[in-house]
């Protein structure tokens, strides 16, 4: 509890709109919090009080451990009919929110952003990408029961990979120097 002096020089009008709006306190842990307003006389006796209200402190969400696609890969999507993601569960979170960008003239272009309560992600639609380097991005979320409100969330994991059609660069085409054609 934050007590105020009981022969503060402030007035009552002053008191709670301009000075007793925020207050921070350190060295508090991990933990559930109980709190209330109270006023108290001078011998220190509470007068009145208001309801008792909680709050949490957590600590940050560790960051997700990727599993695939992995930093510096190469994806060969020839024969394939997904692009697929996936990583470590993360304890406390609940929510996930996947981004992939494709590098273009050294700018990140937007290819999708989702969000999952899985530990994967399979991209079908295909026709979103293209052969070169994309990079995905990955953070763990704790969200309220119930909704997608953000409690907590981790570092954002980015992960660089390329994506080929298994071509090789240096293939070669002989042609005669006219071709035919009927």
């Amino acid at each position: 509890m934050i007590r105020r002096p009981p022969r503060s020089t402030l007035s009552s009008s002053s008191a709670a709109s301009d000075v007793y709006k925020r207050q921070e306190l350190d060295g508090f842990t991990e933990g559930a919090y109980y709190w209330k307003v109270a006023q108290v006389n001078e011998n220190g006796d509470e007068i009145m009080a208001s309801p008792s209200y909680t709050f949490d402190i957590a600590g940050d969400l560790a960051k997700p451990g990727v599993i695939a696609p992995q930093g510096g890969s190469t994806i060969d999507m020839v024969h394939r009919d997904t692009l697929d993601f996936s990583w470590r569960p993360v304890p406390g979170a609940n929510l996930y929110r996947l981004s992939l960008y494709q590098i273009v003239g050294g700018t990140q272009r937007a290819v999708t952003r989702i969000e999952t309560r899985n530990a994967f992600y399979s991209l079908a639609d295909l026709k979103k990408l293209d052969v070169g380097r994309f990079i995905w991005t990955l953070q763990a979320i704790e969200s309220y029961p119930g909704t997608n409100r953000v409690k907590r969330k981790s570092d954002e994991a980015r992960i660089p990979f390329n994506i080929t059609l298994g071509i090789k660069s240096d293939l070669k085409i002989d042609t005669p120097a006219v071709i035919k054609t009927e």
